[in-house]
């Protein structure tokens, strides 16, 4: 039983480097420098997109500008301070959704989220 809990992880694993490889063909990235990250990723528990940016391979801006595009979406290099907000009832929301069991990517959403002086 553990052997096939093992092989369905794995295959979830392999699956969602898949998915991300195909999105990243779509917006115009070689297969080789795609392939050549997903190894990498797989080494380093990242995604294929953290690899391309780290590397150089991609630039960030350009990266998250084609994304927007793709999705038909504004891209904003940058957010004016001014228009965030930050709300206390939203951390908490934050802090129970780690606490219930969620996902290790949910999780890593609300570590990314709090304000640094909470780190």
């Amino acid at each position: 039983m553990v052997q096939y809990a093992t092989a369905r992880r794995l295959r979830a694993v392999n699956d969602s480097y898949q998915q991300e490889a195909e999105v990243l063909l779509q917006l115009g990235i070689g297969r080789p420098t795609i392939a050549r990250a997903m190894q990498v990723a797989r080494r380093n528990g990242a995604s294929i997109e953290q690899e391309l940016i780290a590397s150089g391979s991609i630039d960030a801006d350009s990266y998250y500008a084609s994304l927007a595009r793709g999705l038909r979406l504004p891209f904003l290099s940058a957010i004016d301070s001014s228009l965030v907000n930050d709300d206390k009832a939203l951390d908490s929301s934050f802090c129970r959704l780690a606490a219930s069991g969620w996902t290790t990517s949910a999780k890593a959403c609300w570590r990314s989220c709090r304000k640094p002086e909470t780190w």
